[in-house]
């Protein structure tokens, strides 16, 4: 999934758009606090105080991840996330869901300014007058794809037919798996967050996403609508509620959807005078009262070792140029069942003196329908897909004609293949 807030100064640079990480990073986020946290009370309902192996339930085993950082220990010293109040920057979580019933969850509502000084209240409007930011933390990314015009019936058919990017909306859950993952209730069903007794403040980075079937100079794609982003003094207010609601951390699953390939090029955008006062946005949100950030590492799809995986992200490497920043900020690479790094994930590089690692893959936690395991924490798209919607030549737009004869369609079989071969 990928969104922006503005692009970055950069000879050559690549638009600052972001994609939801696989490493699912509000594990370590809630671990964190959990050393921090108020304590709980002497007997809880489904383990006790001094008794590690009380806590194991169903529920609890529901999640790999919560044995692997042994947060049954925690547990059993009262520790649960009582008292602290956590940060989720993402897709939007439904704080709706049952499994964020009974808490002081609050939601953020982030507003584009207008010249008038009032501020945005657009939900519909993509580009265009009345195009402005507006966004509620507790309310899920809505993300429909429609067809152009330009798109005859005949195609239409072909595509609805196969195992391509399909009309219709969805909701993006990546947040609410995200926030559940964090502080879902232990509540007997399910699985629970690491820090279940600590309350969630939201904010949802994104507006509602379109896209369309398009037919263009390649054939016909799936093309992204331009849609309104944050500016900086919208991130600023955003940063100024959480801190203003005593959040102690945030968390951050997201990151740039062509990250940096080498020390050169990040230091190009790091270093750029041009970029700091966007850069001092984010890092100013931790120098008011000490907020700590989670940040992904970032994903990839290359086929590498461990050792030789992408280096850390752009936004995960800010202390790089900003040595204020390293005592606030935690770079989260993810491992797998076997506790090595996940196959997608980013490793630590440059950004080792504040990066750790955590459980990333297969978590078990809360969505939009129900509960269950995304990879990684990643929604997965319409088209099989577990990043950004790639955009993509699908169909030859001169193999068409305004019927679709038997040899057309016995190549469009043959495509189909090629495609669902790649998933």
């Amino acid at each position: 999934m990928q969104g922006s807030h503005r692009a970055l100064t950069r000879k050559n640079a690549v638009p600052s758009h972001r994609s939801h990480s696989r490493s699912l990073l509000c594990l370590a986020v809630a671990c964190g606090l959990l050393a921090a946290a108020g304590a709980a009370s002497a007997q809880s309902v489904n383990g006790q105080v001094g008794n590690p192996d009380s806590w194991h339930s169903e529920e609890f085993d529901a999640d790999w991840g919560l044995d692997a950082i042994n947060a049954q220990y925690a547990y059993a010293r009262g520790l649960t996330g009582k008292g602290v109040r956590l940060g989720v920057y993402d897709s939007g979580t439904a704080l709706a869901h049952p499994e964020f019933a009974g808490k002081d969850n609050r939601a953020i509502v982030m507003a584009e300014q207008l010249e008038d000084g009032s501020f945005c209240s657009n939900t519909s409007v993509l580009t265009g007058d009345g195009a402005c930011f507006y966004s509620r933390g507790d309310q899920a990314q809505i993300q429909y794809t429609g067809f152009n015009a330009n798109v005859p019936e005949n195609i239409r058919r072909i595509i609805m037919s196969g195992p391509y990017v399909q009309p219709g909306w969805e909701f993006n859950t990546h947040g609410t798996h995200v926030g559940g993952t964090i502080a879902a209730n232990r509540d007997g069903t399910g699985t629970h967050g690491v820090a279940f007794g600590s309350d969630l403040s939201v904010a949802k980075w994104s507006f509602n996403g379109v896209q369309e079937w398009q037919r263009t100079a390649t054939g016909y794609n799936v093309v992204r609508i331009p849609r309104p982003s944050a500016d900086d003094a919208t991130i600023a207010r955003m940063y100024a509620d959480m801190n203003s609601q005593n959040v102690r951390a945030l968390n951050h699953s997201w990151g740039l959807a062509d990250e940096p390939a080498t020390l050169e090029d990040l230091d190009g955008y790091l270093f750029d005078p041009e970029n700091e006062a966007y850069f001092n946005v984010f890092g100013d949100g931790s120098r008011q009262k000490g907020m700590l950030q989670v940040w992904a590492a970032g994903n990839h799809n290359e086929n590498v070792t461990p050792e030789t995986a992408p280096q850390a992200g752009l936004y995960a490497s800010l202390p790089r140029a900003f040595k204020d920043l390293e005592q606030y900020w935690l770079t989260v690479v993810s491992v797998n069942q076997q506790l090595t790094l996940s196959d997608f994930s980013m490793r630590c590089a440059q950004a080792a003196n504040w990066c750790v690692a955590a459980p990333g893959s297969d978590i078990a936690s809360t969505y939009l329908g129900g509960e269950g395991s995304l990879q990684g924490g990643l929604v997965t798209n319409p088209d099989g897909s577990q990043s950004q919607i790639e955009i993509r030549q699908v169909f030859d737009a001169a193999d068409f004609g305004e019927a679709l004869t038997p040899e057309l369609q016995a190549a469009a079989e043959q495509l189909r293949e090629q495609v669902a071969g790649r998933h």
